[in-house]
């Protein structure tokens, strides 16, 4: 519990330090007033995409999809019935078809990325981080395709042309090079390496940014907010956990569904509604608390179903 808690505090310090920088440029004034138009749109079409691209063409190989499909399928599994549950929790946080869309996307996938890859990484070992991201496989074609189409404000329909944007294209072009093995030059793998890893303090510069447009005591008295960040981080995944306990699956399923689900509420929430200019103080209260929450969460559900 101790190396859990550790690797997940480290991970929220960084978060929070660099959100700060970015409340601050705000809030001071330091830079100019289309900032946070310019961040999400560096995000939704240049770092999201690399990172988006680098993660299926390294994962998604012929290997590891025949080796562990039935980690695969279990991910494809407990992402069908996070969106159903989310479904179902969404229509009683609002009647907002918007703001309903928010939390189903958020009641549905995690922080994934910064905070649930590091932290099984870190405690559990590559092996297990590799099965992570397998398993997490169904989640991000589920972020990039119809959570796109959630988080955009209109109708939400997917349609083909709306499915023609950076991140999809990039995620189909890494899954084709991650499972026919198409070698890239080292100039294109270190350029993708390099914008990827910009997602993270992007959207943490862009999170901090925006919540410094909100009226700060409003973001954290909102009574709905804690409870949709509790169900996030705990009556879900505690769910999910003992469904998988009671079929039996493996041990290596069960780390990587708590890591999957277990995590805080991601950026998305404020990255992809502000490229598109939708509402983000929704997302912005959500990020802000859930992310405190979790300090506290993830070594508490981390030593209930796996320690």
């Amino acid at each position: 519990m101790e190396k859990i808690f550790i690797a997940t505090l480290n991970q929220m310090l960084v978060l929070f330090i660099i959100m700060i920088i970015g409340y601050i440029l705000n809030k001071a004034r330091i830079t100019g007033e289309n900032t946070g138009t310019i961040l999400s749109r560096l995000l939704s079409n240049i770092a999201m995409p690399a990172l988006c691209f680098q993660t299926f063409a390294k994962n998604l190989t012929r290997d590891t999809i025949y080796e562990k499909f039935y980690i695969f399928l279990c991910g494809t599994c407990v992402l069908l019935g996070s969106l159903a549950l989310a479904y179902f929790l969404a229509k009683i946080f609002s009647k907002d078809e918007y703001v309903r869309r928010i939390y189903t996307y958020s009641f549905t996938t995690a922080n994934l990325g910064y905070i649930g890859y590091p932290v099984v990484g870190g405690v559990f070992g590559q092996e297990a981080l590799l099965d992570m991201m397998i398993f997490c496989i169904p989640f991000n074609i589920f972020i990039y395709s119809l959570g796109i189409a959630m988080l955009k404000p209109g109708s939400g329909k997917i349609s083909f042309r709306g499915l023609v944007n950076p991140v999809f294209i990039c995620m189909i072009l890494g899954a084709i090079v991650g499972f026919f093995n198409i070698p890239l030059p080292e100039f294109i793998s270190s350029t993708v390496s390099s914008l990827a890893a910009c997602m993270s303090t992007l959207a943490m510069l862009l999170a901090g940014f925006v919540i410094a447009q909100y009226d700060f005591k409003k973001l954290i008295l909102n009574g709905r907010i804690y409870i949709a960040s509790i169900l996030r981080l705990i009556v879900i995944p505690g769910a999910i956990m003992l469904v998988l306990n009671r079929i039996g699956v493996s041990h290596q399923v069960l780390i990587a569904a708590l890591g999957t689900t277990a995590m805080p509420l991601g950026l998305n929430t404020i990255v992809f509604p502000a490229a598109y200019g939708g509402d983000t103080s929704t997302g912005a209260s959500m990020a802000l608390i859930s992310n405190i929450l979790s300090i506290i969460t993830i070594p508490i559900m981390f030593s209930i179903f796996l320690l």
